[in-house]
């Protein structure tokens, strides 16, 4: 007698142990050719993530403040053309006893500037709101005050980047604008200049683009220039003081320090790099800090992490290298990246501005402008508890889930006392280079 169901069963796939010993990247099919640490930075099946205790929040060991892109302008009828925002920021962040406050970057809006008195009138406007601060203020150089290097590094906001930093001349011949500096009990700041070196690099596709190829396909770093007519100005050797041209014409050294549209029209793909020195400077920063028992925080305004963004080409083009420098020694426990203007920087739409990826929080700050507009002029700003074992995200307008908005968004980590050989690299055995210190 037949059965009335007949029934198959399939061979069960075999199972691959050696993914259970040595998992793949998580983030290997995303993102191609992505630079993972190793294995070892990867939650194993018989090492759980460490997740920090409830009474342990309540240590926090310092606390910072961070806003970026304020576009601050001179331009009459603009609703930024006052300080007003820059004022309710740095009053909102102070009720919360802060340490110091970190200016992420795109404090000032250059896209209409043309002359350097135009720059100067700028920046001692906020020198003025700046100098009234209680709290020491943490400079990031963004994209709009690249075009006009050379007064940023002559102004206030560079002086500590050229007293703590490196004080020698980079290529550009406009300073050094990365720097560290101790921000509490047993953390770092260290800050990095994202905008450093221009890198052309033409599209050689013709792919349609896509999340996956944006890299090769995208825009890259767009430079806001002013386009002007050629016809009825003056010879730039009859301007000298405050009306000397500045602006991106002038740092790419254009005849007469203007463009026109068909000049414009002619400039390839560039985009954001960082030069082996910062980078070697950078490895040798967080070797120290490692050798010191601290922890690190990374603020930079160009963006470092591929899926914080939609177009990938405006990432520093040799953004795999400082990843591998920042998850080599396992002590960079947050990173504040910024926004440049237009919109291939901005996450996805529905994805939120933040991430965990091998040990470190990656956040993309939303700007303090657009989130004014639509808040009722409730100034987007960041708050950072840090801790022994854990570091805390929370703040106003600055895209948080619906699950992080009571506590905020916690990063957990396992604090020095509590390190062991699988937090570490497999082939690092912690003993720093002594011919490099």
């Amino acid at each position: 007698m037949l059965p009335s169901k007949l029934t198959m069963t399939w061979p069960e796939a075999p199972r691959d142990l050696f993914s259970e010993v040595l998992p793949q990247c998580p983030m290997a099919h995303l993102i191609p050719n992505f630079p993972c640490p190793g294995p070892q930075r990867h939650k194993l099946n018989y090492y759980d993530e460490y997740v920090a205790p409830a009474k342990s929040l309540n240590r926090v060991l310092c606390r910072v403040g961070a806003f970026s892109n304020l576009r601050f302008t001179n331009c009459p009828h603009h609703t930024n053309a006052n300080l007003q925002l820059l004022n309710d920021t740095l009053l909102s962040i102070s009720y919360e006893n802060v340490e110091g406050v970190i200016q992420l970057g795109g404090v000032m809006d250059t896209r209409d500037v043309e002359v350097k008195g135009e720059v100067d009138c700028m920046i001692t406007q906020l020198a003025q709101v700046f100098n009234k601060s209680y709290h020491p203020i943490w400079h990031v150089i963004g994209d709009m005050e690249t075009a006009v290097r050379d007064q940023y590094t002559a102004s206030f906001m560079a002086d500590l980047a050229l007293s703590v930093g490196k004080t020698e001349y980079s290529s550009r011949c406009c300073g050094n604008l990365y720097y560290t500096t101790l921000i509490g009990p047993q953390w770092r700041l260290v800050v990095l200049d994202g905008y450093e070196l221009l890198a052309v690099e033409p599209k050689n596709t013709f792919e349609a683009p896509t999340l996956e190829n944006s890299e090769t396909t995208g825009d890259g770093f767009i430079m806001q220039i002013k386009i002007r007519d050629p016809t009825g100005k003056p010879c730039v050797l009859h301007d000298s003081g405050p009306t000397k041209r500045v602006g991106w014409p002038k740092e790419l050294m254009t005849t007469g320090d203007f463009m026109t549209a068909c000049e414009r029209g002619r400039i390839p793909r560039v985009r954001l790099a960082m030069s082996r020195t910062q980078l070697t400077w950078l490895t040798h920063v967080l070797r120290s800090a490692m050798h010191c028992n601290e922890n690190v925080i990374v603020a930079c305004h160009a963006p470092l992490h591929p899926l914080l963004v939609r177009d990938r080409s405006t990432l520093v083009a040799n953004w795999r290298e400082v990843f591998k420098i920042l998850t080599e020694c396992g002590i960079v426990r947050c990173c504040l990246l910024g926004r440049p203007h237009g919109c291939g920087s901005k996450p996805l739409e529905g994805f939120l501005p933040y991430r965990r990826d091998h040990g470190i929080l990656y956040y993309s700050l939303p700007p303090v402008t657009d989130t004014a507009e639509l808040r009722n002029r409730v100034s987007a700003h960041l708050i950072i508890d840090f801790g022994v074992d854990f570091v805390r995200v929370r703040g106003e307008g600055i895209g948080l889930s619906q699950a992080d908005r009571e506590l905020g968004v916690i990063h957990s980590f396992r604090p020095k006392t509590l390190l062991t050989k699988k937090d570490r690299d497999y082939t690092f055995d912690g003993a720093l280079e002594r011919a490099i210190m």
